[in-house]
């Protein structure tokens, strides 16, 4: 099964947030008293930080031996004196440098240290999340919106990758777990409304970081289209020519252009209407649903391939 490379990509490897929700429930029930409050919420703080700054220590590391020259071949001796020798070593090919390593390690390293940040500036963040409570004051809304921020930055620059080895079935699995995991993660920001606009930063974060994404594979996928067009291979008519917008539909990257500006359209109404809802509001809680099933719905346009005798 063919996949683009965009689809490879992902945000964070599958099951962060679910495991990162699976640790909220478990500070709430461990926090029985003030000491295993304490503790339960120091255990979390120092996962996130801890394991978000050895994510990025070792992103760093691995970027900055890419693109350094290998070592030359050793010979092994023949255990045979008789095997033949003219044989050639393996020698690895040469790999380009990482491109802003630094800003690629931090994206990596940025759920897990949203996490931690999160639970130092609120540590009852967990229960207010799950609970549905509004983030009223300052230290609330600062701890939210860092969580809703760390997974933000993962989804804009999706740092880890597929190896192309990998089947396609498997992309898509976890492409499904990481979009599972957007859901759950929006469904419970849209809980910190309280009827000001620094309540609706959390959840237009999260909203306006799938945009990135999206409009990645709608433009691959038109791309594709549209050097086919350029090359022949496609008939759309005889006096057809080639067209960007033709190639966005036929390819079915309207779909995902289509998801984009309703995320866009989603984050514009919960800052316009923030003062306006006190609470979850079910517009905002179902439009992500209706959307995702509207964009499965939408028609691909023919594709109409063309064999070289008829081009």
């Amino acid at each position: 099964m063919d996949t683009l490379p965009s689809v490879r990509r992902l945000p964070w490897p599958p099951g962060t947030f679910l495991l990162t929700l699976a640790a909220m429930i478990a500070v709430i029930v461990i926090a029985t008293d003030t000491l295993h409050t304490w503790l339960a919420v120091g255990g979390i703080i120092a996962l996130g930080l801890l394991g978000g700054l050895f994510v990025y220590r070792n992103s760093l590391e691995r970027a900055r031996r890419v693109g350094k020259p290998s070592k030359p071949p050793r010979y092994a001796p023949l255990a045979n004196p008789y095997d033949p020798t003219d044989y050639l070593p393996a020698v690895p090919g040469k790999t380009l440098p990482t491109r802003w390593p630094r800003l690629r390690s931090f994206a990596r390293a940025a759920p897990f240290l949203g996490v931690g940040l999160a639970f130092c500036f609120h540590y009852k963040i967990a229960s207010d999340l799950l609970s549905a409570r509004p983030a009223s004051d300052l230290f609330s809304v600062i701890s939210v919106t860092a969580l809703a921020l760390g997974f933000a930055i993962g989804l804009a620059a999706r740092p880890f990758a597929l190896r192309p080895s990998r089947p396609g079935w498997m992309a898509w699995g976890a492409l499904a777990i990481v979009i599972t995991e957007w859901l759950t993660l929006f469904m419970l920001f849209t809980a910190t409304f309280d009827g000001t606009y620094r309540s609706a930063i959390a959840p237009a974060v999260v909203a306006l970081g799938a945009v990135v994404p999206l409009t990645s594979i709608a433009r691959e996928l038109m791309e594709r289209r549209y050097s086919a067009q350029l090359a022949g291979m496609t008939i759309s008519g005889p006096s057809a020519r080639p067209s960007r917008f033709r190639a966005l539909w036929r390819s079915g990257g309207a779909r995902f252009a289509i998801g984009a500006l309703g995320l866009v359209v989603l984050a514009t109404y919960i800052l316009l209407s923030a003062p306006s809802l006190n609470g979850p509001s079910l517009v905002v809680r179902v439009w992500p649903i209706i959307l995702a099933v509207a964009c499965i719905l939408i028609p691909r346009g023919k594709a109409d391939e063309a064999s070289s005798t008829l081009a």
